[in-house]
């Protein structure tokens, strides 16, 4: 007779944070928050402060989030390592997560389609090619 296996016990959902080094504490449940390099012209701090994130202001009559292992600078940003602690609206960022994905999307439905991506014939599409 087969025994009976115990039952699985997954840990709870949660949602997931796009800090990717350390953990913030006192997180607000309606914020995403983000590492950034304040060096990276390109795609770091000022880059993303363009686009709407925020710093955190970590100010005694500031937020209340900090990275485990990070500090406060005397300017009031949270720092992990170099690197700032920024936020986005959670819903905002939900929005613009699934348009990008609804892009990605239509973009994958056009490559399977005749003459792939761009709509021109490949070799695929010749009548003579075998």
């Amino acid at each position: 007779m087969p025994e009976a296996t115990a039952k699985r016990a997954d840990p709870p959902k949660r949602r997931l944070m796009t800090v990717e080094v350390g953990q913030v504490r006192n997180q607000r449940p309606d914020r995403v928050y983000k590492l950034a390099n304040p060096a990276d012209e390109i795609h770091g701090l000022p880059m993303k402060l363009d686009q709407g994130w925020s710093k955190v202001n970590g100010s005694k009559d500031g937020d209340k989030e900090r990275v485990n292992g990070g500090k406060v600078e005397a300017d009031g940003s949270v720092t992990f390592q170099g690197q700032v602690l920024i936020w986005f609206d959670l819903a905002e960022y939900e929005a613009f997560q699934a348009d990008r994905l609804g892009l990605a999307s239509a973009r994958q439905a056009r490559s399977r389609g005749k003459g792939g991506i761009d709509g021109l014939p490949g070799l695929q599409d010749w009548k003579g090619a075998e």
